[in-house]
């Protein structure tokens, strides 16, 4: 039995579970408990399978990247068959290196200098060595002092270790200590000690998960987890046959690489095309919530109290499930286990016999068709696992640690044809030659390229996922007997015109016209060509055959074309579209032209023609009303200038006079203009209301 089987049968099994992406090079250090079954998924993980049987009371060591624990915390899953329990699992902490290093008595987490670390033994004993001898004291302090160093005129900010001695205080240059040493035993101690964490967090490459099994007797038990695996890849041939009415004959390859430091011998290999979601959690590395500072509060003449004790409700915990509960649910595990297994009459020693625990999931088909002469039979067997396509090795494979394989996992026919696939844009002068496969092999096949064989090799290509059922067009080289061109034409015309709310709505009909011309200089084979013709928003065939294929961008027509022959195709698209007008702003001689070409109707033309009347008397008030505004403007200025003049002159003067006899008459007019332009006002906003009203709701075909 498997895990998957096990986990279907028994959902209040004692296991630990979850789902995962990571890496590991994980391996077992008890061969008992050896790798039986791996599952490869295209998303870029693995799931692995060890089982075995053991006996009584047994720890199993797992070992992996040290970096990689996160991996097993995440997905490891443990089952215990035959009435055992799983203990907790226990594994070595990943505490920060700093925090591991603020721990010890001297903190180097910082990776402090020689000064500051004497410093940090202030109030230690120490001896240091100079060139004058040896010095006992205690560490009062470090400090910098401006110095010049040693044999140098250059001044710059020397450390000076200062020491209480049994002669006093003595202040020793750091660049005269030769040697010192701590002469506190456990200080030194704590210093080697935090140094050897240093050096074993740098060496620390592996790491071990222990796995407690827990009962009597013996009893069969598996392992699983899941981490980051190369993504699978496929491959496949394609064989094209001499006879017109044979199939094509397509072998599929599954290429596995092994990147674990592990090597799997006769393993059970399967082949999944899910892509499960996986992520990276740090799991291992204790999580330490910062935590606010809150100052010590101070109130005054407030003293301690004690407080009652309370009752606490034991029962809101959930506790351990009793002995009976316990023994319940081993029972209940085994007989669904027994239940879902090949045989009501469990047998335990046949099953430790045969050492497998892995029972094929669900009902797997086997791949359609036989082995030819020119290619290897299939190793696998393809079925549905959950909702997953699975290919399964239908032999264990064994492939070394760091090598690769590549296996046969389909070799059947496959429905499909030659076909030549021209498009104007990829390539103007000639089409491309091409398979159409049609999946009726009943398997899944995965994306990869295709190496196509025509007689001898002819070209590559590239197929994407295939579902049961589905339809795939592939080229895989130029097809130079064919000579393929393509002529565009252009037409627009008017087909109507119509009032609609006021406006003028023109109806124009586009229609483009593309004509394929398809020479075949092959004289001794016909060619079907499939014509790609892009499709456009807003535009339909008209008369134009029914395309073969449609696609979410182009059309694909089939054309037939014999040997020395040439075959025409047009594929003509139409779209409708309107423009709109103001009554007032198309030329009634335009309006008039598509009245005589039946376009506008003459209830149209005259609406226009109304239309442009009031409009045009509109014009002719606002003109009045703009030519009075200038008339007044000139006058303004010639006032101001007349008035300028008039300051410069005598009163009894007859120029004087004059300009006072000519500003009566420019006030009179004035006054005129003031009356006319009301008047033409208000014209104007009546003959536009008129105008408004006649618009309004104008609705003629």
């Amino acid at each position: 039995m498997n895990i998957r089987t096990a986990l279907t049968l028994s959902t209040t099994a004692a296991l630990t579970l979850a789902t995962f992406a990571g890496t590991s090079a994980s391996v077992f250090a008890d061969d008992g408990l050896p790798l039986q079954n791996v599952t490869l998924y295209r998303s870029g993980v693995g799931f692995f399978e060890h089982g075995g049987m053991i006996e009584g009371d047994q720890t199993i060591s797992l070992r992996f990247d040290a970096d990689k624990v996160n991996d097993i915390l995440k997905s490891l899953v443990l089952l215990d068959f035959d009435g055992g329990s799983v203990d907790a699992v226990r594994y070595s902490s990943k505490e920060p290196l700093h925090r591991r290093l603020e721990s010890f008595g001297i903190n180097i987490a910082d990776n402090p200098s020689l000064h500051e670390l004497l410093g940090r033994l202030r109030g230690v004993d120490l001896q240091v060595v100079t060139a004058e001898g040896p010095v006992t004291g205690t560490v009062l302090g470090v400090e910098l002092r401006p110095s010049a160093a040693p044999g140098t005129e250059t001044v710059s900010n020397l450390p000076y270790l200062t020491l209480i001695t049994n002669g006093g205080i003595r202040t020793i240059s750091m660049t005269t200590i030769s040697t010192f040493e701590i002469l506190d035993e456990k200080l030194a101690e704590e210093l080697r000690a935090a140094l050897s964490t240093l050096a074993q967090h740098r060496a620390e490459r592996t790491a071990e998960v222990d796995l407690v099994f827990n009962g009597a007797g013996d009893r069969h038990v598996a392992v699983g987890y899941v981490h980051e695996m190369p993504v699978w890849k496929t491959t496949y041939r394609l064989v094209l046959p001499d006879a017109t009415n044979a199939s094509p004959r397509l072998q599929g390859w599954a290429i596995i690489e092994n990147t674990t430091d592990q090597d799997w011998e006769d393993v059970t290999l399967s082949l999944a095309a899910g892509r499960p979601i996986g992520f990276t959690m740090d799991l291992q590395t204790p999580l330490f919530s910062p935590r606010q500072n809150v100052a010590v509060p101070v109130l005054a003449n407030v003293g301690p109290r004690v407080y009652e004790q309370g009752q606490f409700d034991y029962s809101k915990l959930g506790g351990k499930f009793e002995a009976k509960e316990q023994d319940e649910l081993r029972q209940n595990m085994k007989s669904r286990r027994v239940a879902g297994s090949r045989s009501m009459d469990y047998d335990r020693a046949e099953e430790a016999q045969l050492g497998d625990i892995s029972l094929r999931s669900g009902a797997f088909a086997s791949i359609q068709g036989g082995v030819s002469a020119y290619s290897p039979a299939a190793m696998a067997t393809a079925g549905e696992v959950g909702e997953q396509f699975h290919y399964e090795l239908d032999a264990p494979i064994s492939i070394e640690r760091q090598k690769s394989a590549m296996a046969p996992i389909i070799n059947a026919d496959i429905e499909g044809r030659r076909v030549s696939i021209y498009n104007h844009v990829f390539n103007a002068k000639n089409p491309m030659r091409g398979v159409e496969l049609t999946n009726d092999s009943g398997l899944h096949l995965m994306p990869g390229p295709i190496t196509v064989f025509d007689g001898s090799y002819s070209g590559d290509a590239q197929i994407g996922h295939t579902s049961r059922g589905d339809k795939r067009l592939l080229s895989y080289a130029v097809d130079l007997d064919m000579r393929c061109s393509k002529k565009d034409s252009n037409r627009d015309h008017i087909t109507k015109v119509i009032i609609r709310d006021g406006l003028i709505r023109v109806r124009h009909v586009g229609e483009q016209t593309a004509t394929y011309t398809l020479g075949n200089h092959d004289g001794t084979r016909e060619r079907t060509v499939l014509v790609e013709h892009p499709k456009q928003g807003g535009w339909k065939l008209k008369d134009t055959e029914k395309p073969y294929e449609t696609t979410e961008q182009l059309y694909r027509f089939e054309v037939d074309v014999a040997p020395d022959d040439e075959s025409e195709l047009k594929v003509t698209s139409e779209r409708v579209y309107h423009e709109q007008f103001a009554m007032t702003s198309m030329a009634l001689e335009t309006l008039l032209s598509y009245s005589k070409n039946g376009t506008a109707s003459r209830d149209v033309v005259d609406a226009v023609r109304k239309a442009a009347e009031i409009q045009g008397r509109i014009n002719m008030l606002k003109g009045t009303i703009a030519e009075l505004d200038r008339e007044r403007d000139e006058i303004s200025r010639d006032q101001s200038r007349i008035r300028d003049n008039m300051g410069r002159i005598s009163r009894d003067t007859d120029l004087y006079k004059r300009y006072m006899t000519k500003m009566n008459a420019q006030e009179t007019r004035l006054e005129q203009m003031i009356e006319e332009r009301e008047i033409a006002v208000k014209k104007l906003g009546a003959t536009e209301r008129e105008l408004s009203a006649y618009l309004n709701d104008l609705d003629i075909d």
